[in-house]
């Protein structure tokens, strides 16, 4: 299991279903939102794009990247601020930065991803220009530090790639994950050759550590075609089922050798070894020899049970079934990610909206209830406004049918007929 997932477990233990089978979010006894930066009153700067992750025994860590410079004692360029709850997060620390050189650097710290192994080690990983004191060039690379003690300390600002001296790609887009036993693994996309074994195009770029992020291995390329692709492949997504199967996910422009398009469609890549090797890049989306719109932003997850579900948005038209607006799509693997279902629309009035949906997120509880949540800008037959909205669907079987719950204060206008089976 990633337990960074955990908080979003949680969050879905506070939405009920209803023995009709319905899901009814319920909005009772919520107070005003709080403040969690505790200098937010005096503070000028920045606080953007906040993560946050449980050990589901109280400790939550949460964790941005600002320009504040803490009342003159670090600077005002980007770091990695902290806070942390011992309490479930009734209550939360002052303000910190975890990355040790915030007092001393000047170049840019963003885009933090944090997981925790549940047992007291939490890896945090970040994207950096910063050259650390002239040791490492001014590109940027994947910058990590570790806490033993829940978050209450956390280790010197060191480099994943281990190449960061030498390097001179760019290093962006990266997520981490554990699978609970001293097994973490950090994907990311790079434009660097790694000494001219691979090209210049966009990559996607693994080390994986066996000691709980103390060490990690020498950055290779994930995706076993970057010596001769010329596609570009970003964003990766990866998750673990905790007993040895991991899946990473991203988008890419390659044509794989002429079987699939140019256009932008979903890869995977799946290891059996904790990272170490990984499996020849493949299609998710089975359609990508024939169609020809583009397909963004894939997320996974898994219920450690043999199950997966990948979710993306796309403007393909599924050979004309749907408009060439952007709809949800979505694909499930039951063989830890060999082999993946066509790929059918996730809303289900994909047929006859007009409005964009995208940025989709998908979690499960574990027990075969599956939430997806989005972006959309539809208006749902005239009954919302055109303005981007938060749109839900959900499975009780594993993914392999979605259905449309009721929301306090909407009327459920969408088609509530689950999606055809696959």
């Amino acid at each position: 299991m990633q337990f960074s997932r955990l908080m979003f477990l949680l969050a879905l233990a506070a939405i009920s279903s209803a023995s009709s089978g319905f899901l009814h979010a319920r909005l009772q006894g919520h107070g005003a939102p709080a403040v969690l930066n505790s200098n937010a009153i005096l503070d000028a700067g920045d606080d953007e794009v906040p993560q946050v992750a449980t050990d589901g025994s109280g400790n939550w860590v949460a964790l941005w990247y600002s320009n504040e410079n803490l009342g003159g004692t670090v600077g005002t360029d980007w770091d990695i601020f902290f806070s942390r709850s011992t309490d479930h997060g009734a209550n939360w620390s002052d303000v910190s930065a975890l990355n040790s050189n915030a007092s001393s650097d000047s170049e840019q710290d963003f885009m933090a991803d944090i997981s925790t192994d549940g047992a007291g080690n939490w890896v945090v990983v970040w994207d950096s220009a910063e050259n650390l004191g002239g040791t490492i060039g001014t590109d940027f690379d994947i910058f990590f530090s570790r806490s033993i003690d829940d978050g209450v300390s956390w280790s010197a600002v060191a480099t994943v790639n281990s190449n960061a001296d030498t390097d001179t790609g760019t290093d962006l887009g990266l997520q981490n994950a554990t699978d609970g036993r001293g097994n973490w693994v950090v994907v990311w996309r790079s434009d660097e050759n790694l000494d001219g074994t691979i090209g210049t195009d966009n990559d996607i770029l693994v080390a994986h550590s066996t000691d709980n992020g103390l060490s990690w291995s020498y950055p290779s390329a994930l995706n076993s075609n970057a010596g001769s692709d010329t596609g570009s492949d970003e964003w990766p997504q990866i998750t673990t089922d905790g007993v040895g199967n991991w899946v990473t996910t991203w988008w890419s422009t390659e044509d794989l050798g002429g079987a699939a398009g140019a256009d932008r469609d979903i890869l995977v890549s799946r290891s059996a070894d904790n990272g170490v090797s990984w499996s020849a890049a493949a299609m998710l989306n089975s359609n990508a020899a024939t169609d020809s719109g583009a397909d963004h932003g894939p997320q996974i997850a898994t219920d450690g049970g043999g199950h997966w579900v990948v979710v993306w948005w796309s403007d393909d038209d599924l050979e004309g079934t749907v408009g060439t607006d952007d709809d949800i799509l979505v694909s499930r693997s039951t063989d830890n990610g060999m082999s993946w279902s066509a790929v059918a629309t996730l809303n289900s009035n994909a047929d006859t909206d007009t409005g964009t949906d995208l940025r989709p997120k998908v979690i499960t509880d574990e027990m075969g209830n599956w939430i997806a949540v989005w972006v959309s800008e539809e208006n749902l037959g005239g009954t919302i406004g055109t303005d981007r909205d938060i749109f839900i669907m959900r499975s009780t079987d594993n993914g392999v049918s979605w259905d449309s719950p009721a929301t306090p204060g909407v009327s459920n206008h969408a088609d509530t007929e689950p999606d055809e089976d696959f």
